[in-house]
């Protein structure tokens, strides 16, 4: 089966109007979606813009749009390449990056993708706007970049927590990954699906696009910024539209649950599915949540811990019992890496535990060396199955896995065969002896002060020394008094102290809505140079 046949059986039969919802309702009609990815597959194809297995990077901001043209893609069996429209510099370079590596590569473009591109670049980068081509154009097709005939999908991951990485998905992998929900989700037609999270996101190109398409769900998509500026939005489209399957990433329920009132109500009860996935899982948040909208008709039960990342195609690890039930015996923890048990001390209350593999999905935990180790034992997590992507979209990163097996780049344990995830080992700084874990600053802030945050950090080699800031967000953004008491209570609950804290109304989000580490870190990257000139100067005064 080639992934065109999904969209191919979609439009065969009558189906729901899609819903956009962005403030106001808005419909389109599987007719109307059915003759606009003709019109734009007719048009790239007697144009000859785009040829099978052609590279096509989307810079597309209107959702609408973006399905439009993914699909008429998929119609044509080009790869779409899916990177997050350019908003600034960053992505502007990432972009280059691309461009650099696969020469040729055709960019399209709607009239924000178009507009972005064109003032960041200063005029020298003119995507092909796809409402701008007209049959009987002629375009200059040169050299193009092709892929491989296995090749289905480039997808760039959220970039959260580093420099995105392009995964690349074949048929194989995207099949699977549907007949994995298909089967632990129990979908069915009558299923509708909601999300706010982006399209461009794995999880909201597998579980919410390619799912409900292959199903003949419906589908009713909203808009991440929509969730931020009213969080309860959320639950108003889940009762208005009796939604089944949905959604969030860990801090939405956090945001959830700080946002709704004594005394309102919303009637869940056609909600059977709430995912929790995309980013580390809180007990204490779940917890909290759950006992907010315990009379809204949600249970645990309802609520589905999912660990998967972009290279997996989504989720491939699944809890499907009440996640915040079952209790880590911590007593028998040991670690087979180089881990400050004291970390694990801290945040144990507040791990949760994620389930088991996913069917043809094996997990292992690995130590240093790669040698797999024992349950109860701390290391390395890797998962292979068939959900693995082939490689990433660059030439020096293809080959990424080790005998079919993925370095999620997660530490972790096994126990009674469910999986526990500790943390990023990116996450982790060496200040003073002793491993410093970014996680426990940014549970004691949360925990404490009930601010969104994130703590980064870098290492100073010459002095032996890692600089920490937390970045959180606060309606106090000049209180003194607020970065004073955090400090204070980081270094009184941690034994960490803290260089600076920043508040500020907003941090940067990915497309996801996470907090986007990796934009944080370029801040940090450049107080580290001045921190450097400034002790090259005083070292260069002393002498």
């Amino acid at each position: 089966m080639l992934i065109k046949d999904i969209f191919t059986k979609y439009f065969s039969e009558k189906r729901d109007d899609i819903i956009f919802y962005n403030v106001y309702e808005e419909r389109i009609s599987f007719q109307e979606l059915k003759k606009d990815v003709e019109s734009i597959a007719d048009c790239l194809s007697k144009t000859e813009a785009v040829h099978a297995l052609d590279y096509v990077l989307l810079q597309i901001g209107d959702k609408k749009e973006f399905l439009s043209l993914l699909i008429a893609l998929f119609y044509l069996e080009a790869i779409p390449v899916i990177l997050p429209v350019c908003t600034g510099i960053a992505g502007l370079e990432q972009l280059q990056k691309i461009q650099s590596e696969h020469p040729g590569i055709l960019i399209l473009a709607d009239e924000e993708g178009e507009k972005n591109l064109s003032s960041l670049s200063e005029g020298n980068l003119i995507p092909l706007n796809i409402r701008k081509i007209k049959p009987g154009m002629e375009l200059d097709r040169g050299l193009r970049a092709k892929g491989m005939p296995d090749e289905s999908l480039i997808m760039y991951s959220s970039g959260s927590t580093a420099e995105p990485k392009g995964t690349i998905l074949t048929a194989e992998n995207i099949l699977s990954a549907i007949k994995i929900r298909n089967d632990y989700y129990e979908v069915s037609p009558s299923d509708k699906f909601m999300t706010w999270m982006s399209l461009e996101h794995i999880v909201g190109m597998i579980d919410f696009l390619f799912v409900p398409f292959y199903n003949g769900c419906s589908c009713i998509y909203s808009e991440i910024s929509s969730f931020l500026a009213n969080p309860k939005e959320w639950f108003d489209i889940l009762e208005q539209y009796q939604v089944t399957i949905t959604a969030a990433p860990n801090f939405a329920y956090k945001y959830m649950t700080d946002a709704i009132e004594q005394g309102e109500y919303w009637d869940l009860s056609s909600v059977r599915i709430m995912m929790n996935l995309g980013e580390p899982i809180s007990r204490k948040i779940i917890t909290d949540y759950l006992h907010c909208v315990s009379t809204f008709h949600i249970e645990g039960e309802n609520l589905l811990c999912i660990y998967g990342l972009s290279e997996t195609t989504s989720g491939v690890v699944i809890n499907k019992a009440h996640c915040t039930k079952k209790l880590l015996e911590s007593g028998r923890i040991q670690s087979k890496i180089d881990f400050d048990m004291e970390h694990f001390d801290h945040i144990k209350e507040d791990l949760i535990c994620q389930g088991k593999a996913v069917s043809h999905t094996q997990i292992r935990i690995v130590n240093e060396e790669g040698k797999e180790i024992q349950e109860y034992c701390i290391g390395h997590i890797e998962l292979k199955g068939d959900t693995v992507c082939k490689g990433y979209f660059c030439a020096s990163n293809k080959k990424m896995l080790q005998d079919g097996w993925l370095s999620t780049g997660d530490i972790g344990l096994m126990a009674e065969g469910e999986l526990y995830v500790i943390g990023r080992k990116k996450d982790v700084l060496f200040s003073y002896g002793r491993n410093i874990y970014l996680r426990d600053i940014e549970y004691t802030v949360s925990k404490y002060f009930h601010l969104r945050n994130v703590a980064c950090g870098e290492n100073i080699p010459g002095r032996g020394e890692s600089y920490i800031y937390v970045f959180a967000e606060s309606a106090e953004v000049n209180s003194e008094k607020l970065k004073t008491e955090i400090k204070h209570t980081v270094l009184k609950e941690l034994g960490i102290k803290i260089q600076d804290v920043r508040l500020t109304d907003k941090l940067s989000n990915t497309k996801a809505g996470k907090i986007s580490k990796a934009e944080i870190l370029k801040n940090i990257m450049a107080i580290g140079v001045r921190l450097k000139k400034k002790e090259a100067d005083r070292v260069k005064m002393q002498n």
